[in-house]
């Protein structure tokens, strides 16, 4: 058999589309951050089972998983998502790893 092939510019409109997909999902799952200290640069999150995804301020979304940075600092993260203050810092100093940068 012959393999199939895609052009170029339709795999690129692919992946577009797909990657597109997959910032609707994760904007329709994500829920605010409370951000009680009022500064936070985090602005949303998702808790998954095995990961964080978190929506920053300045832009961009981006999984912390049980591979990076680790089980320990990934459950110490969902904790702080879920109250509402300090996650940002907590990122800044302990989560400059992450697993998958999503947008």
């Amino acid at each position: 058999m012959t393999p199939l092939t895609v052009p170029a510019d339709e795999t690129l409109g692919l992946l577009r589309a797909r990657n597109r997909l997959r910032e609707v999902e994760s904007e329709a799952t994500m829920q605010p951050y409370r951000n009680l200290a009022g500064n936070s640069g985090v602005e949303a999150f998702d808790i998954l089972r095995d990961g964080i995804k978190v929506r920053f301020v300045s832009g961009g979304t981006y999984l912390y998983d049980y591979r990076v940075p680790g089980r320990t600092r990934v459950e110490e993260m969902k904790q702080l998502a879920r109250a509402g203050r300090g996650l940002s810092t907590y990122i800044a100093k302990f989560g400059a790893e992450y697993a998958e940068k999503i947008d």
